[in-house]
């Protein structure tokens, strides 16, 4: 009986959006845990086409990083980049909500750079276009035409120096913390889908 309830209580708890951007950070051990507790084969499925550990996504994702900062400081930006790769029970429900294959998630390592002034993400994107190859048909502008909730940002998916598909989102200060705090936050947009 025990089991039972354990399993319901930790099946619930994975519906349960996380509100803070600080919490969301240090939370996604805990989703794929219980994910992987709850759904061990889909689990092992998706990491083995990850084909890496999480700690070397993260390594790749912080040299791309580094490596975009360097180029926008010697552009003249004063710009804040950061980036994550997508933990495996976010792929999971992405794929689920979206009706995507493994190889349809174009958002497996992901970086966001944070501006003063909206013409500076514009420029930003034309440097970052500069450095890399874009996707073709992977780019939204969403400063332009904002998404009904009042998202803006412009997302662009470039194939990076390292052979890895990268999705870089371009905001301003003000845009971002409307989507990290806002109405317009991934909290409010993942509570949709909870």
């Amino acid at each position: 009986m025990m089991n039972v309830l354990t399993s319901d209580i930790t099946r619930s708890s994975l519906a349960i959006p996380v509100q803070t951007p600080a919490l969301r950070g240090s939370i996604w051990m805990y989703e794929d845990k219980e994910f992987k507790h709850n759904n061990c084969i889909v689990y092992q499925k998706i990491a083995r086409q990850l084909k890496e550990k999480r700690i070397f996504r993260e390594y790749r994702i912080d040299n791309l990083s580094q490596k975009i900062s360097t180029v926008l400081s010697g552009a003249g930006f004063d710009a804040r980049v950061y980036g994550r790769p997508k933990h495996i029970y976010s792929i999971h429900k992405k794929m689920c909500r979206q009706c995507l294959p493994f190889d349809g998630i174009q958002d497996l390592n992901g970086l966001r750079i944070v501006l003063e002034r909206v013409e500076d993400c514009y420029l930003v994107l034309h440097q970052i276009h500069k450095l890399w190859s874009p996707v073709p048909g992977n780019f939204d502008d969403y400063i332009a035409a904002p998404k009904k909730s009042g998202y803006q940002s412009l997302h662009t998916t470039v194939q990076s120096s390292l052979n890895t598909k990268l999705e870089i989102q371009i905001r301003t200060v003000d845009m971002h913390y409307e989507a990290e705090y806002g109405k317009a936050s991934h909290w409010r947009y993942k509570l949709r889908f909870a």
